[in-house]
């Protein structure tokens, strides 16, 4: 098992997700992270949560749809989420207070807190730093198609 740090282009892939291919791939990579026996690290609160909640709110029914799988076999089952309070979050490490931005703090905490396999981003800024300071960090335009190849079909529900 993984602890695996997402931050916030899932929800903006799921958004856009009726006849998109990276909200096609984004859905895909939650349900191969369901099958496999990897957790999802979530701060709460969080900007990565409230992204969450306001596909809710959004008129898009495929949106909403894909919101509503989240909770249930995420955010309610405690064996493929780790949930963890702001008030857990270790300091960040100095090597990364000028190199990652404020709002990406809590990422790297969690990471720490947790000693996540890795992250995995859209920000080529903090993908850099987070590499420089020796964290592990990949890109997810290239680890979901692997991710989801090796994972989707191995069984699962």
């Amino acid at each position: 098992m993984a602890y695996l740090i997402i931050d916030e282009w899932l929800w903006e892939d799921l958004a856009h997700a009726k006849g998109s291919v990276k909200g096609r791939q984004a859905f895909e990579f939650l349900q191969a992270i369901f099958q496999k026996c990897d957790n999802i690290v979530v701060v709460q609160p969080s900007k990565f949560l409230q992204k969450a909640f306001d596909l809710f709110s959004r008129p898009d029914l495929e949106a909403k749809f894909l919101a509503s799988y989240f909770v249930p076999y995420f955010l309610q089952n405690s064996k493929k989420v780790r949930l963890v309070d702001t008030s857990e979050l270790p300091n960040l490490p100095q090597q990364f207070e000028t190199t990652v931005k404020d709002d990406d703090h809590y990422l790297v905490q969690a990471y720490v807190l947790v000693n996540a396999e890795l992250l995995i981003t859209t920000d080529s800024p903090l993908k850099d730093a987070l590499i420089a300071g020796g964290l592990k960090c990949e890109w997810r335009d290239s680890y979901l198609p692997i991710y989801i190849r090796k994972y989707l079909h191995e069984g699962g529900p």
